[in-house]
């Protein structure tokens, strides 16, 4: 229609577009119902200008109750015949549009018009600030946002052109009064591993939303969770999953508390290992898991690692760097390694075997407080753990009834497989290809693997996988490696650490109890108390061995705080002293370090 075509030109031209409407509107009469509108317009006053837009298919025209052709121009009446001059009234019936228009649309106005000026045109224009169209998502809130989007292309010789994109957006703020909100929110689907060259760590795979009040904290995704107020329920993890702390309110004698409870999945599985260090070689040291495995990945940000007792810090410009992908730890110059260097180094890894599920609690609470912001005179506190592989393994690891079977047969011992398997020979194969063959040892013969020479001549070969069992524990050795794979040597029983076995991982179970207390009965003078009981089941497959799988810890002592000492009017210091009895059984399995990290050599053990 001619005033929309008017109005795109001037959007387009930025000069005043006025809907085909004068500057002074006719003298009218408006009647409306719900939906039918009636304006009556004098008939000697054009332009007949209608009050609202009308729906065109619903306009009915009349002048002194005689219908007339007319067309429509906006909300303009144009009459196909010029009106007599007796006519009095327009009358037009309509439903109008369900929507309002401006009377008026610009992009820029003129602000000030000269012709004796030299300007162009002599006209100054001026355009409004942009209005944004889309609400903010966000609204009004305090909450501060950051983010990125990333796209990207990938190809391959293999494959087809696919296009991959990510969304992170960080958020920080309060939501509501006393409430605040700390989230990382993304979709990307493909965790990248930090570089561990740098002190500070940028997880790029860590996904959580954080709520924190006054009543307490609620976490969603990602988190640590610690427990530090004990000695044997230590706990320290990188978590997925859920975590809520409440805080317990003051009330009479009772002086708070706090309740914390969290489930999850378990990102790693802990391991404290000390290292062999060779005499001037500052690395790399590979890090291995708790049955010796080779290859692991170490879960970002989890390790410590000690150096005579000292807690090193990570950076290329510190003391160590750390490739969490194959697991190696290389200290820098600032750490000179002999043989005399004692180091120990705790941290989470992962394996990809199977799920690993954690439920914890810890409850704090005490009485009697003393002053504000300390801890009451009487405390208690207690702690649950339970840490375990996911029951539906076998479906995960396509366990087939033998493994089963010799799962339940190993105990807390290795469950193995074979690890040889018949193939063709084939001269070009990309794996050692070995035969079998007797030898003769002490007496004894052995029925053993020999990789093929190249000049043999055989029907069939084996192509075997061998495992690490441990120093003393296996038969073969790694001897070399050649363009097809590396080459294990038969080297006689326990004269090796490997075997041609294939290991079945073990579903494991470990759980905790702990309780402590403390009560002062002077003034500066505290009994305190702890006591734990563990379950390590080794093997859940298996019912042998379960007569090592409980241990409990005790822990019993008297301490005086800081006190000063003040003799004739003059401070002479404080005193602190404190006598404790500790036990704990072999069988006892802590999710953490229990003892100072020098505490053998310190105690010399």
């Amino acid at each position: 229609m001619m005033w929309a075509i008017g109005l795109l030109i001037g959007l387009g031209l930025g000069v005043e577009v006025r809907a085909n409407a004068p500057d002074a509107v006719p003298q009218a009469w408006e009647v409306a119902t719900d939906s039918v509108r009636t304006d009556s317009l004098r008939a000697n006053a054009p332009p007949y200008v209608l009050t609202r837009f009308p729906m065109p298919a619903t306009v009915e025209v009349q002048v002194d109750g005689t219908k007339r052709p007319f067309t429509l121009e906006g909300r303009t009446i144009v009459f196909s015949e010029a009106l007599p001059d007796t006519a009095q009234w327009v009358v037009a019936t309509y439903e109008p549009l369900p929507f309002e228009f401006a009377e008026v649309y610009f992009r820029r106005r003129i602000a000030e018009e000269n012709p004796d000026s030299l300007r162009l045109s002599g006209v100054i224009l001026e355009e409004p600030e942009p209005v944004a169209t889309r609400p903010d998502l966000f609204g009004d809130t305090k909450l501060e946002r950051s983010g990125s989007i990333t796209r990207g292309v990938i190809a391959g010789n293999n494959r087809d052109v696919s296009l991959e994109s990510g969304l992170r957006i960080q958020l920080a703020g309060e939501v509501t009064d006393g409430v605040n909100v700390r989230a990382v929110l993304t979709d990307e689907n493909t965790p990248i591993q930090p570089d561990g060259t740098t002190q500070r760590l940028s997880e790029f795979d860590r996904v959580f939303i954080q709520l924190e009040a006054d009543a307490g904290t609620a976490t969603l995704g990602d988190y640590d969770l610690r427990f530090a107020d004990s000695e044997f329920g230590v706990f320290a993890r990188k978590l997925q999953g859920a975590s809520i702390t409440a805080k317990l309110p003051a009330a009479g004698f009772f002086s708070g508390g706090a309740v914390t409870a969290a489930g999850a999945t378990s990102r790693g599985i802990f391991q404290s290992q000390d290292l062999q260090i060779l005499d001037g070689v500052q690395g790399p040291y590979r890090l291995q898991g708790r049955e010796g495995e080779q290859f692991i990945i170490v879960i970002a940000g989890s390790e410590r690692v000690f150096v005579d007792g000292i807690l090193l810090t990570r950076g290329e410009t510190n003391d160590y760097i750390v490739d969490y992908s194959t697991g190696e730890l290389t200290f820098t110059s600032r750490r000179l390694m002999t043989t005399e260097t004692r180091v120990t180094v705790e941290f989470e890894y992962t394996v990809n075997r199977f799920t690993r599920t954690l439920l914890g609690s810890e409850a704090s609470i005490s009485f009697f407080e003393r002053e504000a912001g300390q801890p009451g005179r009487l405390r208690f506190g207690a702690r649950v753990l339970r840490e375990a592989d996911s029951g539906g393994f076998t479906d995960e690891l396509s366990l087939t009834s033998a493994d089963s079977l010799a799962l339940t047969l190993a105990g807390d011992g290795f469950a193995t497989r074979p690890g040889e398997t018949l193939v063709p020979y084939d001269p070009e194969a990309r794996f050692v290809q070995y035969v079998q063959q007797d030898t003769l040892f002490a007496g004894q013969t052995f029925r053993i693997f020999v990789p093929v020479s190249d000049t043999a001549r055989v029907d069939s070969v084996f192509q075997v996988r061998f495992s690490r069992v441990g120093e003393g524990q296996g038969s073969y050795r790694r001897t070399g490696q050649s363009l097809n794979g590396i080459v294990f040597a038969w080297v006689g029983p326990g004269g090796g650490d490997s075997e041609p076995v294939r290991l079945l991982p073990k579903p494991k179970l470990q759980r905790l109890v702990d309780l402590n207390g403390a009560f002062e009965v002077l003034p500066g003078l505290e009994v305190f108390g702890e006591w734990a009981e563990s379950g390590n089941e080794m093997n859940r497959m298996s019912q042998l061995d379960a007569g090592d799988d409980i241990g409990r810890a005790l822990l019993a002592g008297i301490r005086l705080t800081p006190t000063e000492i003040d003799i004739g009017g003059r401070d002479i210091g404080t005193l602190s002293a404190q006598v404790r009895r500790r036990t704990a059984e072999t069988e006892f399995e802590a999710f953490g370090r229990t003892r100072a990290v020098e505490f053998n050599r310190k105690w010399n053990l």
